[in-house]
């Protein structure tokens, strides 16, 4: 793998156990530039309510070829005793030394508890970002995302971050 793309092959990639946070993540190069994930996270939130414990299962396939990257992503979420999927797939060009601008989409099911109840709304999403190397470690990174949650509300919003590689 390309050591400029930041995904497959990079030191700073996911590549074993991440015992933080109650979180683990594997991931396994297959070769021919494709690479296999998967991770689960659990969570305990106490509130005055009382407590939420929710939990996150991930699968994951990448495919590296040429300048580009497309991943598919699926998720299985638990809050309390309710469960959801949801789906996300991107395509990434990777340019210059650092460099990259993406597209993702995103569709499934957001759960969140209210205390009494755990509510299921669907949700779809896009997002367009990327990094742009300054030289000597720096980068601009940014994104802008548009996000429906259900009938409820669309939300848009944008972020524009300085990222230093050390």
């Amino acid at each position: 793998m390309d050591d400029r793309r930041g995904g497959v092959g990079q030191p700073h990639a996911p590549r074993g156990p991440d015992l933080e946070r109650g979180a683990v993540t594997l991931l396994r190069e297959l070769g021919s530039g494709f690479a296999l994930s998967t991770g689960l996270k659990g969570s305990r939130y106490d509130t005055g309510a009382g407590a939420t414990a929710t939990g996150l299962g991930t699968l994951g396939l990448e495919r590296y070829w040429a300048a580009y990257r497309i991943a598919w992503t699926g998720y299985v979420a638990a809050v309390e005793r309710s469960w959801s999927l949801s789906n996300r797939i991107a395509l990434d060009r990777f340019y210059g030394e650092e460099n990259r601008i993406g597209i993702a989409l995103a569709a499934g099911r957001e759960l969140e508890s209210s205390g009494a109840r755990v509510l299921s709304t669907p949700v779809l999403g896009a997002s367009v970002g990327g990094r742009h190397g300054l030289g000597g470690g720096w980068a601009v990174t940014y994104e802008g995302s548009l996000q429906r949650q259900g009938e409820y509300y669309t939300r848009a919003g944008g972020r524009l971050g300085l990222r230093r590689r050390f």
